[in-house]
């Protein structure tokens, strides 16, 4: 059924059967099961406890050893309840006719708004899943720490895997809403995040799928996934995209506001992120512009080189090396205010390294490689190969004076700083807006300008939200309220299983 071995406590007595045999069964500590899942707790309790019925006593008495007296044992089995998968009696039972199985998000006993509603799987396969999920469960109330692997989630770092978060992200909904059913949604929505949070690629998935993880952040009161998701969910408003999952004409749904709201919310965001990013462009521009000076009467005077006086800039005084290099220098501005015209415009360009002509841009995802280009070894890797060498050809610039290697280094200057303006524009900072705070930020996962061959859309995230406002600030603050702290439990000997299982 798992990779990892059942959960078995030294001294437990509660026993839940997740299979025909006996193989699979969980012994587990009965009181902390009580204590974190609620709507086990009248079927668990003992007959000296407050509470106790009776009726729903199914426990048995049980020798074990080194135990003088015996000791009651409490069973939960997994059974078929109309038509899916769930704790219930203390026979295992899976039911005649799996052809009527549901997963649990498509039952009648899953609250609404659970975003898994395309997380499907055959009968077989649903009911060993629902073994599995309720393994994860107990482990992590019992404090044992879950690898991201054993929820299927991607933890490559090579790059962003849409089906294996699809899958990975239906089997953490639909276990999630099974905690709630039971009761112990703030205890797992706790490991839950840190597990989730291990893998590199989160943020981008959140990009791909905001509606959805919007959802889930709320119904685990997630803070960061909720502000990050919400960022994506207003920046996509205007059409939908290939690739991102939802229709944007429901999204006035998904908050709670009418359509009209909504779209006044939006439009309101992306008019102040607008004026940040024409600042921004403003900016990336004026590195287009190679400075020089020129002299009078013996006095230099800050100037700017263009095509109207690079080849006239022949002052007395200048050798033919100075001069290369402000060809130099002049070309490699050129060919970045060339690149960032491209990608604003995005226009069909041909790229050194193909033959077919490819589309540029939009702007943000020209940002997008800007950021990975100056974190590479080489950042004119940025405009294709060979740059430096080709440019110095066409221009006749003199060899002697290694004209492809200035050209390099101006470039690589030049990436660096639009960088460090990229960064700074999109700073993460607080505005004072009357008793408001907003917290201007930017998704964690910005690169989501894309579309078909004809059009790509472009949708920068950097937007100013109130970050104290959330669906769940007037209830209790799980963070605080709900902890569990990781443990080392003792596991049970094989003879007190053996004893536990022939019952």
């Amino acid at each position: 059924m798992s990779t990892s071995p059942p959960l078995r406590i030294a001294g437990g007595t509660l026993r839940i059967a997740l299979s025909p045999n006996h193989e699979d069964d969980l012994i587990l500590d009965r009181e902390l099961v009580m204590t974190r899942c609620f709507a086990f707790a009248p079927l668990l309790r003992a007959p000296h406890e407050p509470g106790y019925c009776a009726a729903w006593d199914k426990s048995i008495l049980v020798k074990v050893p080194s135990e003088d007296e015996p000791v009651r044992v409490y069973t939960l089995a997994l059974r078929v309840i109309d038509g899916t998968m769930l704790l219930e009696g203390s026979d295992y039972h899976q039911g005649d006719d799996l052809h009527e199985f549901k997963n649990f998000h498509n039952s009648v006993y899953t609250t609404s708004n659970w975003p898994c509603a395309g997380f499907s799987q055959n009968a077989f396969e649903g009911v060993e899943e629902a073994a599995i999920q309720h393994c994860i469960m107990f482990d992590i109330l019992h404090g044992i720490k879950i690898a991201p692997e054993r929820l299927h989630i991607p933890y490559g770092q090579d790059a962003h895997d849409a089906v294996g978060w699809s899958g990975a992200f239906g089997r953490i909904c639909e276990m999630c809403a099974r905690a709630e059913f039971y009761g112990c949604l703030p205890f797992v929505a706790s490991a839950m995040k840190e597990i989730i949070s291990q893998a590199p690629s989160l943020w981008e998935a959140i990009a791909y799928n905001p509606r959805d993880w919007h959802q889930l952040a709320i119904k685990l009161r997630w803070e960061d996934v909720y502000f990050d998701s919400l960022r994506h969910i207003v920046a996509h408003t205007r059409l939908p995209v290939d690739g991102i999952t939802g229709d944007p004409s429901d999204d006035f749904y998904v908050l709670g506001l009418t359509p009209t709201e909504f779209q006044d919310f939006a439009s309101e965001l992306q008019a102040k992120q607008a004026i940040v990013l024409l600042t921004l462009q403003r900016s990336l521009h004026h590195l287009q512009l190679c400075g020089s000076y020129s002299e009078y009467n013996k006095e230099r005077f800050p100037t700017w080189i263009t095509f109207l006086n690079l080849f006239k800039n022949a002052w007395p005084g200048r050798s033919a090396h100075v001069k290369t290099m402000e060809k130099c220098e002049f070309l490699a501005c050129a060919i970045f205010g060339q690149w960032l015209a491209e990608q604003e415009s995005g226009d069909h360009v041909w790229i050194s390294t193909r033959r077919k002509a490819d589309r540029s841009g939009p702007l943000q995802n020209g940002l997008m490689k800007l950021e990975e280009a100056t974190n590479s070894t080489y950042p004119p890797s940025l405009f294709g190969r060979n740059v430096p060498r080709t440019i110095s050809s066409i221009f006749l610039l003199d060899r002697r004076f290694e004209p492809g290697r200035k050209i390099d280094a101006v470039l690589t200057e030049i990436i660096r700083e639009a960088d460090k303006m990229v960064k700074s524009a999109f700073e993460t900072y607080e505005e004072e807006q009357g008793e408001k705070t907003l917290t201007w930020r930017r998704s964690r996962f910005d690169g989501m300008a894309r579309g078909d061959y004809g059009v790509k859309v472009e949708a920068f995230t950097f937007l100013p939200l109130d970050e104290k406002n959330v669906p769940w600030a007037e209830e209790k603050d799980w963070a605080t309220t709900v902890h569990v702290v990781p443990v080392t439990v003792e596991v049970a000997a094989e003879a007190y299983v053996a004893a536990i299982q022939d019952a």
